[in-house]
């Protein structure tokens, strides 16, 4: 008999393994916005919005073959399991950059979050994401950009 620990994953052809990886973001995965708000007076004014990859699975090694299948380590953590819960739950989530790269390397085979992946690529290409201006900041047309794509996402659920 086999333990969980002692299986390896199939060796997929990549297109193949990239299919397997999108599904498993369309059954098991959030893509999202997160909407940061700060009780700090000086920061209060300007949320900070981030894009955000995490796919929930009770089993540990289908979230390390995902990682090595997309060729990106994500952040792993074990939530505190419920009396309701059977199994240990696991969350894999890609923040920022990561984030965005892993959805466009998945967007050719995703399905059902086929139009979420395209609302966050879109805010990434017109909301200035990586553009850092200074102490100045973003003009008001950009933050208020971010705000409308924060809030299409959240209608796309």
């Amino acid at each position: 008999m086999f333990s969980k620990s002692q299986i390896t994953p199939p060796a997929l052809p990549p297109i193949a393994a990239l299919g397997w990886a999108a599904g498993l973001c369309d059954g098991d995965g959030c893509i999202h916005i997160a909407r940061q708000t700060y009780s700090d007076p000086k920061r209060s004014h300007q949320p900070n919005f981030r894009i955000r990859l995490t796919i929930s699975q009770s089993n540990l090694p289908v979230l390390k073959y995902f990682q090595q299948v997309v060729g990106a380590s994500g952040c792993v953590s074990a939530p505190k399991r419920t009396l309701q819960q059977n199994k240990q739950p696991y969350n894999l989530t890609y923040d920022g950059a990561k984030a965005l790269t892993v959805i466009k390397l998945l967007t050719p085979f995703l399905v059902g979050k086929l139009p979420e992946a395209l609302v966050v690529i879109a805010y990434a290409r017109e909301c200035r994401i990586n553009e850092h201006p200074g102490p100045q900041g973003q003009p008001p047309s950009i933050w208020k950009l971010r705000e409308a794509y924060y809030k299409k996402l959240r209608r796309l659920k």
